[in-house]
Formats: C-alpha cells, structure tokens, sequence
C-alpha cells in the first residue's frame, strides 16, 4: 500500500463518486452581498426620518418669515411714562403730615431749564384756561447772568428774570412776583429771596412756581353738607361736614386703594381719588395702572368728600438737595391751590338739569342700590386733563385745618 506523498492527501477522504473537488480558490469563506447592505427593515424608517428633517427645515423657511411679518403688522400697545416725581411726592409726604400738593410737570420744566438730572425735557404744562393756571418763574443772579449767556433750555410757561439779591429790592423781587401771580399768603413771600450765603462769589438761583386748578361741577350736588368726623392716623375722631356727591361713576377696587373717577368738570378735566384702605396715613406705592379704569365700569355712588380748598406752600429745596437733583445754590418753592366747587341745584337751569340726567342722577334722587364712600382719612387727589398722560397736580389730602 502506496503512502499518500503529502499530509494534506494523507488524512483527507477520498471524493465520492458524484462529488467533484473544489478548486483552491473556492475554498474562500463566502460572504453573501445581502450581509454587506442595509436590512430591508431598515429601509422604510431612515425614509421617514429623511423625510421628517426635509419637512422641519421646509417649515423653518416658511413659518420664520410668516412670524416677523405678523408680529411687525400687530398692534403696538400704548406705552404708558412713569408716574412722574413719584420719589418727591413720597419724599414729602414722610417727611411732613401735611396736606401737600404738587404740579409735577411744572416742577420738571423749571428743573430743565436749570439743567437738573432729573429732567431734561419740558414738562407737559396744561393750557391755561378758567379751571387752570400754570407758570414759573426763574430768578437768577445777575453775575451768574454775565457768565451764563442763557439757560439749559426754555421751556413753556417758565420765564427768566435777572435780579441782583444783594440789594433789598432784588431779595423782595421773588415776593412780589409771587403776589402778581396771586399769591396772598404772607408766610409763602417771606424771605424766599434772602438765600445769600455770605460768600460774595457764590451763585444764586431761585426757583419759583404756581399752580392753582378750579374745579367746577357741571353736575348738581346736595345742597347741605352731611356732618360727620375724619379719622386721624391716631384713631382720634375730628369733626368734619362734607360734601355729598351722587351719581354714576367708575371706581376701582384694588389691593391697596379704591380708586375713584370724577369726570364731571368743566374745561375737560377729570379728578382720581386714591382712599387707601388702611387709616395709618401712609400712601404707598403708587403707579399708572392704579388711573387705568378703562375696563371697569360705572357704578352709582354716594361720595362723601371733605371740603376741598386746599392751599399748600411747600419749599422743594431740601427734598430736592437731598434727592440729588438740584445744586446747593439754587432755592425751589411750589404754591398750589386746589379748590372744587359743588354746584348746587339752585343754580342750575333747565337744560343743565335735563344734561345731567343723562348721565348722572341728582342727590335728591339716590337710589337705594347706590354705593356709599366716605373719604374720612388721608387720601391722594390726581387732576389730570381727559385722554392726557400728563398730571397737572397730585397731592395728599390730610386732615382740612
């Protein structure tokens, strides 16, 4: 027996007779070319997912313009400024329990013209009309004068006038302005011009205004007053008569205030009443949107309003000085006047009586639905021209001496 002449030969089996022996080149492992491609699994879901990228980007292209345009064409809502010279208001009435009233924009036009940060814009004044009267005056040193050609700006119903304080004339000028403009008070045109600092170099500058608003009913009110009593931040009882007012008007509930609206004066003027709900005679905080009663309604009403002919002299200087906003040298004093009028049903005629009633009821004919809110402690007072974002006064009203 002949031994195979290699190992490969020796220990493989012979071929059958239907089998053929492969080639070497066969002897490869086989890889199918199904095991090389994707699954057909597979398939249908890398499509959707294509597709799904194919449809967010298309969106970005149409929905990014589509945004822009609709948000540029929407409506622009109505941009509503700061209450203005809130921080002073509040300033003054910690520092004095006294009724105190203010014309701001008054206040912001004599400030930018002396060049104050607080205000470099003039102040939105009011017409003057028969319900109100507005204007300023600045009196500035005459050396001050030579130096400084003109003021920061001008502004409308403010004037300049050059006096010389070192003499006894120019000290009383002030004064005498102040009695021009109607000023009777004795105490406010006393020594308002003697800010001499007993430097002959120093620079001084006084500021004075006035502002004084009639408001006049064009309704009827009750022709008696009601007695009753203020209440003080003491809790103590005061006598008092006020003033009966009933009608429909809009009125506000809110956190901290109930806010009423008297739209019924002449020369296109409207009152805000501000009541806090507590009696300590703190103010709080206030803002715009406590004013914006144009999604409540009117209500009928029986108002309960102290006497109001206020008159306040305050001196604006130290509140000012401390605040930042106004220059060592320069001396700032606001009066105001406030006085409402009722008008009674005497002195009304026929067809004031007949336009009334069209819109308010008279006090002889309250219903007994009607609300009732008596203004028995400190409150804050707003007049403001109608459809006007700017205040011709804002004040607190304390206990009527």
């Amino acid at each position: 027996m002949s031994v195979p002449p290699t190992p490969q030969t020796r220990y493989s089996l012979p071929p059958t007779p239907h089998q053929t022996r492969k080639p070497g080149y066969r002897c490869l492992p086989e890889i199918h070319a199904s095991r090389l491609a994707v699954s057909g699994s597979l398939r249908p879901k890398l499509g959707l997912l294509l597709l799904l990228v194919v449809v967010l980007v298309s969106l970005c292209f149409i929905l990014v313009p589509l945004l822009s345009k609709i948000s540029f064409s929407s409506p622009k809502t109505r941009n509503i400024p700061p209450l203005p010279l809130f921080s002073l208001f509040e300033h003054l009435s910690v520092s004095s329990p006294s009724t105190i009233l203010l014309s701001p924009d008054l206040i912001l036009s004599s400030l930018a013209m002396v060049g104050s940060s607080l205000s470099s814009n003039c102040g939105e004044l009011a017409r003057n009309s028969s319900s109100v009267r507005l204007a300023g005056r600045i009196f500035m040193e005459r050396k001050r004068k030579a130096r400084q050609s003109r003021l920061s700006r001008k502004c409308p119903g403010v004037e300049e006038e050059q006096v010389d304080f070192r003499t006894k004339q120019g000290s009383a000028r002030v004064g005498d302005w102040l009695q021009e403009s109607g000023v009777t008070d004795t105490l406010a045109n006393t020594d308002i011009g003697h800010t001499d600092t007993g430097d002959s170099d120093t620079d001084n500058t006084v500021i004075a205004t006035v502002a004084t608003i009639k408001l006049h009913l064009t309704v009827p009110s009750a022709p008696q007053s009601t007695p009753g009593h203020w209440v003080s931040p003491t809790g103590s009882l005061l006598p008092v008569k006020f003033t009966v007012l009933t009608g429909q008007y809009k009125v506000a509930s809110l956190p901290t205030y109930t806010t009423v609206l008297l739209d019924t004066f002449r020369d296109n003027l409207e009152l805000y009443l501000l009541l806090p709900h507590t009696k300590s005679g703190q103010i709080g905080h206030i803002t715009w949107d406590d004013f914006n009663l144009g999604s409540f309604g009117t209500t009928h009403l029986e108002i309960l309003l102290p006497p109001i002919s206020l008159v306040s002299h305050v001196t604006l200087s130290p509140s000012l000085h401390s605040l930042g906003h106004l220059s060592p040298d320069t001396t700032f004093t606001q009066h105001t006047s406030l006085h409402l009028t009722p008008m009674t049903s005497s002195h009304t005629n026929t067809s004031q009586a007949a336009a009334g009633e069209s819109h308010h009821q008279s006090p002889g004919s309250s219903s007994s639905s009607s609300t009732r809110l008596v203004f028995d402690h400190s409150f804050v007072l707003v007049v403001k021209e109608v459809d006007q974002d700017s205040v011709i006064l804002m004040g607190r009203y304390s206990f009527p001496s």
